[in-house]
C-alpha cells in the first residue's frame, strides 16, 4: 500500500468520525481558531506586548515578563512565560545562558542507551517541540531563527518537530494536543522497529477514535497562570474547543498492581494500562513528564502494556528491573532540556 492509499484510508476513518482532515500527519485543525475580532481594542492594546513592530532583539525579557504570571498573550493563542525552564527566553533571548552541558548530556545519553540495550531493551530519547517553536509566528514579537538545545545534541535526541506542527497546539495549553499522539507514536515505532512511519500511523488510527470537546480549559487558564485578570479577554479564552483521543475498545487500568514505591514519584502519579486488543504484545516503559497523560491512548493502541513513570530525570533502576519492558521511551517537552540531570552522575558504569 502506498502513502496515497494510506491517506485515503485515514480520510475515510476521519469522515466516519465526523472529521474532514485528509492527512492527519499535517492536519489543519480549525478548532484552534478563535475569533478575537470582537474583543475590545482597549483590552488588546492594554497588553503592551502585542506590538507588530517589536522584535526579539529589542526586548529586555526580564522587564518584558516581570509583571506577568505565567501567560503571555500572542496572536490568537497564549504562551507560557516565567516558567522554571524559561521556555521563550531559552529560544529567543540572546542574553540567556542555558544550563545544559552539551558534551556531558551526549555522553550521558549514550551511556543510558548502552545500559538499556545491554538488557535487551530498545531505548531512545524524544523531544516534543515547545509551543513557542511550533507557533513562533504567533508570538507577540518578530523573531529570527530560534536557538534550540536539540540542535546541539546530535543523534542522542530525536526532534519530534519532524512530525508535529503548529496545528498540534491547543490555544490555552502549554502542552501538545492529544491528537498529536498517533503521529508521535508512529514516529517512535518507526525508529525502534522495521516498519515505516506510515505503516504504524495507519495501524494506530485503526485502533483509536477522535472525539470533539467543545469546552476545554487549558492549563494556562488556571488562576495561578493567567496574567490578565478578570473580564472580557479571560471570558473569551476560558473555554475553547479541542479534540481528544480514546481507544475503540476497552482497556484496563493496572496501577493497583504496581509496587507501592512506583505508584508515585514524589507527588506525581504513575500511569499503568493494559490493552488486550493491542497491535503488539510488547511492553513500554515511558519515562516522561506531564505530556504522558496526553499521549498514552496512542501508545496503548500499539503496546499490550504501558507504564508511564514521571521521573524528573532521575534514574530508578528498580523500576526497570520490576517492569522489564521491551521498549523504553524517554519523552520530554523540549523546554526541560535546559535543566537536565545526567545519567552518568547516577549510574557509574563505563561504556
Amino acid at each position: 500500500m502506498n502513502f496515497q492509499d494510506i491517506c485515503k484510508n485515514i480520510f475515510r476513518f476521519f469522515k466516519k468520525n465526523n472529521h474532514t482532515e485528509e492527512n492527519p500527519t499535517k492536519k489543519q485543525n480549525n478548532t484552534n481558531n478563535i475569533d478575537t475580532s470582537s474583543i475590545s481594542t482597549d483590552i488588546i492594546s492594554s497588553n503592551r506586548k502585542t506590538s507588530n513592530d517589536l522584535t526579539s532583539s529589542d526586548i529586555d525579557f526580564n522587564s518584558y515578563f516581570k509583571d506577568l504570571k505565567k501567560t503571555l498573550l500572542g496572536r490568537d493563542t497564549i504562551f507560557l512565560v516565567n516558567d522554571t525552564n524559561n521556555e521563550i527566553r531559552q529560544h529567543y533571548d540572546k542574553s540567556y545562558v542555558g544550563h545544559i552541558d552539551y558534551n556531558k548530556f551526549i555522553k550521558s545519553q549514550r551511556q543510558k542507551k548502552h545500559y538499556f540495550n545491554k538488557q535487551g531493551m530498545n531505548y531512545a530519547f524524544f523531544a516534543i517541540p515547545d509551543k513557542s517553536i511550533l507557533q513562533k509566528n504567533r508570538l507577540p514579537f518578530k523573531t529570527n531563527t530560534p536557538y534550540r538545545h536539540v540542535d546541539k545534541l546530535g543523534e542522542v535526541v530525536y526532534d519530534l518537530k519532524d512530525v508535529v506542527d503548529e496545528t498540534d497546539c491547543d490555544i490555552t495549553d502549554s502542552h501538545i494536543k492529544r491528537t498529536a499522539g498517533p503521529k508521535i507514536n508512529a514516529y517512535i515505532l518507526s525508529k525502534f522497529h522495521d516498519k515505516s512511519y506510515e505503516y504504524y500511523l495507519e495501524k494506530i488510527y485503526e485502533k483509536i477514535k477522535i472525539y470533539h470537546v467543545e469546552k476545554y480549559k487549558g492549563d494556562l487558564m488556571s488562576q495561578k497562570n493567567w496574567s490578565y485578570g478578570e473580564g472580557e479577554l479571560k471570558d473569551k479564552y476560558y473555554y475553547v474547543p479541542t479534540d481528544a483521543v480514546n481507544l475503540v475498545n476497552e482497556y484496563e487500568t493496572l496501577i493497583d498492581e504496581a509496587p507501592e514505591e512506583f505508584k508515585l514519584y514524589k507527588k506525581r502519579p504513575s500511569l499503568y494500562f493494559r490493552n488486550n486488543q493491542s497491535i503488539s504484545n510488547k511492553k513500554l516503559l515511558l519515562l516522561s513528564d506531564s505530556y504522558a497523560e496526553r499521549l498514552f491512548h496512542s501508545f496503548i493502541a500499539y503496546y499490550r502494556e504501558v507504564f508511564a513513570y514521571w521521573d524528573h530525570w532521575d534514574f530508578n533502576e528498580d523500576v526497570v528491573k520490576w517492569y522489564n519492558p521491551d521498549d523504553v521511551v524517554e519523552l520530554r517537552g523540549e523546554r526541560f532540556l535546559d535543566n537536565p540531570l545526567y545519567f552518568s552522575d547516577m549510574y557509574h558504569e563505563e561504556i
